[in-house]
């Protein structure tokens, strides 16, 4: 997946940076650009020297493990390969592709969720004579100046992307399926940070008191910003709320959307806002409440799905394991293949950042691939995963079913640390 050219992260350089290497900047915490995260990642490969052992432009195409010998065959297409991977000689290379196969111990499975784009069809759409594109294709909102623009999903880069194209489109709107996330602006009325709050004070309220804790605060922010001279932001902050309120949602139930962005284009630019199925025409969107949009642009934000084809061949079972995350230990380990195939950064905090809890998988995944701990037994794992998966679909019941890996930031990197003997105190679900 490629970014859009205004890329903005929406989580805190704070919250976003790994334990060991800091940016400098903890007391004035930001969002990154784009262009700054590559340059922290890049500044961290340096610092550990971590780009000898990295090949770039390679293209993995099956996985497979070798009953002989019990290792891992991975056949890889591309240029050079980095130095001090063992070889594969009893493999004779298509002249065509030049493949190359290397034996390992261990796979972990790090391609993120966000290689496969998941692209609805609409109903009518064989008629629809505007154009039709998923958030991967999307760079800029120059190219949609003067056009009427319908934006499908209200997720982070949904609300982002709805937020420019309303500064420059004739028309726009915005159609949510169902319940939008719980809306958290990048940034407090104060200025500050607001994922600040995603701290262990404020999450390790019990469940039941976490979520009375975040209605009442959220109907009291509204209360005094109702008080206050309107402007712009206060504006915005009050339909966020207001929204919120709507749904009755809080942070602690629902999957997050760390931007108000789509907000501000309601509320400053008179973008539409649509709850309902639509079937297409030739120029316009008919929503089921009845409601038109006349457009000749949808940009489809409807996510991503989870796939690993290098396992489909060989593997189908690693590959079902990698879909649905939740099935394996801490959502880490796939029970099959016990401390061989792990598989990281598809927990996926309902607020909180996808960095930092891969940081803690990656260090439990060291530890038992260096046989410093060792995991149950299948059985056990297997139930473990169940109770974990159960807790975690009774905790976000809005949002389990088609947000895979979903968990709450503080309890889940409890969780490994417990696992890695380094907690300070039990973790409690419920």
């Amino acid at each position: 997946m490629k970014s859009y050219r205004n890329t903005i992260l929406t989580t805190s350089s704070l919250l976003t940076a790994w334990s060991d290497h800091s940016d400098g900047k903890e007391n004035i915490p930001t969002f990154w650009t784009a262009e700054e995260y590559i340059k922290y990642l890049i500044s961290f490969s340096e610092k550990h020297n971590l780009q000898p052992h990295i090949s770039f432009r390679h293209s993995v195409r099956s996985v497979r493990k070798c009953l002989d010998t019990n290792k891992w065959l991975v056949t890889v297409l591309g240029g050079r390969p980095c130095q001090g991977l063992e070889r594969c000689d009893s493999y004779e290379e298509d002249p065509a592709y030049k493949p190359i196969i290397f034996t390992f111990d261990a796979i972990a499975v790090c391609t993120g969720t966000n290689t496969f784009s998941a692209m609805p069809h609409f109903e009518g759409e064989e008629s629809f004579k505007g154009k039709i594109i998923h958030a991967e294709h999307y760079r800029s909102p120059d190219e949609f100046s003067g056009k009427h623009v319908l934006i499908v999903g209200a997720g982070e880069s949904g609300s982002d992307i709805t937020n420019e194209i309303s500064k420059v489109a004739a028309t726009s709107a915005i159609c949510i399926r169902g319940l939008h996330g719980h809306i958290l602006p990048r940034t407090q009325g104060n200025g500050t940070v607001s994922d600040l709050n995603t701290n262990r004070c404020r999450y390790s309220n019990p469940y039941l008191l976490g979520d009375w804790i975040g209605y009442v605060n959220q109907l009291s922010k509204n209360v005094l910003l109702k008080l206050q001279p309107q402007s712009d932001q206060s504006k915005v902050l009050l339909k966020v709320g207001e929204l919120n309120l709507k749904q009755k949602t809080s942070a602690f139930t629902k999957f997050g959307c760390k931007n108000e962005g789509f907000v501000s284009a309601m509320v400053l630019r008179g973008t539409e806002l649509h709850r309902d199925k639509f079937k297409l025409t030739e120029d316009r969107a008919k929503f089921d409440d009845g409601s038109e949009f006349i457009c000749d642009a949808i940009i489809c934000c409807t996510g991503y799905r989870n796939c690993f084809p290098f396992f489909d061949e060989f593997h189908p079972e690693l590959s079902h394991a990698g879909m649905n995350p939740r099935e394996n230990y801490k959502q880490i380990f796939a029970v099959d293949c016990p401390g061989e195939v792990g598989f990281f950064g598809f927990a996926r905090p309902a607020f909180g950042s996808i960095p930092p809890t891969t940081e803690m998988q990656a260090r439990l995944w060291a530890m038992v691939v260096d046989d410093q701990i060792e995991l149950p037994s299948k059985r056990v794992m297997i139930k473990i995963a169940e109770e974990d998966q159960n807790n975690w679909q009774r905790r976000f019941g809005l949002d389990a079913h088609r947000v895979k890996g979903l968990v709450d930031y503080q309890i889940y990197c409890d969780m490994l640390a417990e696992e890695m003997g380094v907690s300070m105190s039990p973790t409690v679900l419920y």
